[in-house]
């Protein structure tokens, strides 16, 4: 089993309220990972990667606006990796607007 390094996370950007967000996290390096990530809101997921490729894609729904903090961390049998931060802004959509 290989040990894990080189964590990157990355996501998309502000969204409205009741679109889904995404985040992925890869690793240059390691086998058998399971990723962790806190999204904020009290919602945590585990997903371990498959086929070696040490990658994963998580999607979440956010009911209320605000700024969240994910942290993310991998970890596998002879490793674990520094946790990771990436802030994501959820807004209230605007509705009607009339222009006179």
């Amino acid at each position: 089993q290989d040990t894990i390094s080189g964590l990157v996370v990355s996501g998309s950007g502000p969204t409205a309220v009741g679109n889904h967000v995404w985040l992925n996290a890869t690793l240059s390096k390691g086998t058998n990972v399971t990723f962790h990530v806190d999204l904020g809101d009290g919602t945590f997921q585990s997903l371990k990667s498959i086929n070696s490729q040490p990658a994963v894609h998580f999607t979440h729904l956010y009911s209320t606006p605000g700024r969240y903090v994910w942290s993310v961390y991998a970890e596998n049998l002879v490793s674990l990796s520094p946790m990771m931060t990436r802030d994501v802004s959820i807004q209230q959509p605007i509705g009607d607007v009339l222009l006179q």
